[in-house]
Order: structure tokens, then C-alpha cells, then sequence
């Protein structure tokens, strides 16, 4: 009953979809058309590489993804650079492994894939603070005290700022 425990961030990747029907559909459609025909090898030819990479490194790169392969050089996308780092430390394993495989790759770039690239929305802006009145009476007594003495001073800018903008102006 007891399951071996994984890493917490450990996220499974998901298994290939070769029994899925629409994985089918999609494969007839690209074969019916002769511009996308021409795309149906690269494109199992990367499906096999990341299958292959999953093998090699399945904790690392389940949240990674080939990108495209050139002649010797190999193209991983990795959700953020600290995964990247991880992964440029296991290129070596990856490397051999690939080669043993029958893959042959010399050299293998990692791009970080910014969160605007993978579509997730920007975080919404914080909540405006409201200073409580107690805090912006002494604030503005404060400016008030400065303004007599110098009027151009950094601070005093900075308290007519904070004002302004907590009055809504």
C-alpha cells in the first residue's frame, strides 16, 4: 500500500498520445495536405527525441520540450532558467545517453521560455493601501513643516507624491 514518495516538485509527464483519436485525426489531416505532409517527419522525428530525452532524464525533463534538431544540434525549451541550470548539468548524461540511442547530437541549446511566450497572464497589479487618517494628517503636518523651510527638497517631493497620490489626485 505504501507508494515510493516522488520529489515535491516532481510532475509527471504525460504519456504519449499514440492511441488517442485525436491524435489520429490530426495526424491524417497533416498527411492530407501537401504543405503540412512535409512537416509530419520533423515533427515525429521531435516527438521521438522528447520521448527519448523523458527516458533519460524523466524527474528533469518533464517540464522541458524539444524544440527542434538540427543536423548535430539539439534545441530544449525549459519553463525557467533555474530548470535550465539543472539541465545544462545533466547535458553530459543526455549527451551519451542520445548518442547510445542512435541520435547523433554534439551540441544541445537551452532556452528559457518567458511566462509572455507561454501565455500565462501577467499578475494583476496589487490592491491600492489606504493610509489610515491618523497616518496621513501626520504626513501632511510633516510636509507642511518642511515646506517652510526648504521647498525643493527631495523628501518634501516625495511626501507631496505620497499624498497626492493617496488623496486620488
Amino acid at each position: 500500500m505504501d507508494r515510493p514518495s516522488s520529489p515535491p516538485n516532481f510532475r509527471p509527464a504525460r504519456p504519449a498520445s499514440a492511441g488517442r483519436p485525436v491524435a489520429r485525426e490530426a495526424t491524417r489531416y497533416l498527411e492530407r495536405h501537401d504543405k503540412f505532409a512535409a512537416l509530419l517527419p520533423a515533427l515525429t522525428r521531435i516527438a521521438a527525441l522528447q520521448k527519448e530525452c523523458l527516458r533519460l532524464l524523466p524527474n528533469m525533463f518533464a517540464q522541458c520540450s524539444v524544440l527542434n534538431c538540427e543536423i548535430d544540434q539539439l534545441m530544449i525549451s525549459a519553463p525557467n532558467s533555474a530548470i535550465a541550470a539543472r539541465l545544462r548539468q545533466c547535458l553530459p548524461q543526455l549527451r551519451t545517453g542520445l548518442t547510445q540511442a542512435g541520435w547523433h547530437v554534439e551540441r544541445v541549446r537551452i532556452k528559457v521560455r518567458m511566462a509572455a511566450e507561454l501565455g500565462t497572464p501577467a499578475p494583476a497589479p496589487a490592491p491600492m493601501r489606504v493610509m489610515p487618517p491618523k497616518a496621513l494628517e501626520a504626513l501632511t503636518d510633516l510636509q507642511q513643516t518642511l515646506d517652510a523651510s526648504s521647498c525643493d527638497s527631495p523628501l518634501n517631493q516625495a511626501l507631496e507624491r505620497l499624498l497626492a497620490h493617496q488623496r486620488g489626485k
